[in-house]
């Protein structure tokens, strides 16, 4: 038995969650489907718009920098993806595929929250080319399987390393930042009230 079976079936079991969570329809699929051929013809400008907010940002082109992807091949990996988000059936097949751009994120330092900005520009872009609110409700349900595919592919990576290296569950991480955060949350308040 393959030792990464099991992130095989949590990705699958996962990405149904979320499609459940997010309450993606099969009339959404269908609806971005449709949308395929009327907005990829934009995605280079997407992508443009988008990559601006991310060589905005300091960390952005670190991982840039750190990447040593050129621009052409840049451009080519977020049409990949973007094509992706229209064509998928956000299904288990779907989410390993999202999975593993996630963990190129990773192998690369794309950072967490840098991810979740991106989107969010990604997200803002998209919209402009909805023609219909039920076009923005399934392009933003699909941006956020998508982004929470992508986190549970980190969380697993993390999970991995607390195992390998340490020898420990990950529990011990959680309960650890449970009670660091009550710390924190205390002395936030304190520069609230």
């Amino acid at each position: 038995m393959n030792k990464y079976n099991d992130l095989v079936s949590k990705i699958g079991d996962f990405s149904r969650l979320a499609r459940n969570f997010l309450g993606i329809t099969d009339n959404d699929v269908e609806l971005l489907h449709q949308m395929k051929d009327r907005v990829s013809p934009t995605f280079e400008a997407v992508i443009t718009q988008a990559a601006t907010s991310l060589l905005n940002d300091p960390q952005g082109q670190e991982c840039i920098k750190q990447s040593g992807l050129s621009h052409e091949r840049a451009v080519a990996l977020f049409k990949y993806w973007l094509e992706s988000v229209f064509t998928g059936n956000f299904d288990e097949k779907h989410a390993l595929l999202v999975a593993r751009i996630s963990l190129a994120h990773v192998r690369n330092g794309v950072s967490e929250d840098l991810m979740v900005e991106t989107m969010g520009a990604f997200n803002r872009e998209l919209l402009k080319l909805c023609s219909t609110p039920q076009e923005s409700i399934a392009v933003t349900k699909a941006l956020y399987w998508n982004l929470s595919v992508m986190i549970s592919a980190y969380e697993y990576i993390k999970d991995l390393v607390w195992v390998k290296t340490l020898g420990v569950g990950r529990n011990l991480e959680e309960r650890l930042v449970r009670l660091n955060a009550k710390e924190v949350y205390t002395e936030i308040a304190r520069h609230i009230y």
